[in-house]
């Protein structure tokens, strides 16, 4: 499990191995400042002095990017291959599922979704009882018996004629005003808003 000193700690060594061009480029700019500041001079004013040091600087500037590249060709691949090792990644995976908040609102979210789930498990069992309760309160003003006398009246039968349906026996509710458990959280506030508003 890495820690972030681990990460710190590779980056150092990163840093570390990076220095030396930092030090490169440090000396080829002081070079190349002092170089640009001789030749600011008005030409009537500059040395054999001057033009000899340009030269001497120019050659040197010249000499340390060579080095310079030469030495990055020879280390990059093993600089890089440290920073490769840095493991930023695993240590923010690893830190991020061990934080308290993290791990407490998971928790939070687990019983709050068992107890929304038997939440719609009781309202979908109430909603049925409810619909089943209501139609045998219609039922006993003898409904039915209405409308199967009507069904099976000789004038009225025949093949022609629709079956006239009392609209209780069986009845369980709108079925679209279940819940289904597996709908997202967003969908249960949207049907519920929508039922709110046909009332």
């Amino acid at each position: 499990m890495p820690i972030l000193q681990e990460v710190k700690n590779q980056m150092d060594k990163v840093r570390t191995q990076l220095e030396i061009f930092d030090r490169f480029d440090e000396e080829i700019k002081k070079a190349e400042q002092e170089v640009k500041a001789i030749k600011a001079k008005k030409a009537d004013l500059q040395t054999f002095e001057d033009f000899q040091a340009i030269n001497a600087k120019e050659k040197y500037i010249a000499d340390m990017k060579a080095q310079r590249t030469k030495l990055e060709k020879e280390r990059i691949d093993s600089i890089v291959a440290d920073a490769r090792k840095i493991n930023a990644s695993g240590y923010l995976e690893t830190a991020l599922e061990q934080d308290e908040t993290v791990k407490r609102q998971r928790q939070e979210i687990k019983q709050k979704s068992i107890e929304l789930l038997e939440l719609i498990a009781n309202y979908n069992e109430n909603y049925k009882n409810t619909a089943k309760r209501l139609a045998d309160e219609v039922r006993e003003t003898g409904i039915e018996e209405l409308f199967n006398r009507l069904n099976t009246s000789p004038e009225y039968s025949g093949v022609s004629k629709p079956y006239i349906y009392s609209g209780v026996a069986g009845y369980m509710g709108n079925q679209h005003r279940y819940l289904d458990p597996s709908d997202d959280l967003a969908y249960f506030v949207n049907r519920i808003n929508l039922f709110e508003g046909e009332q």
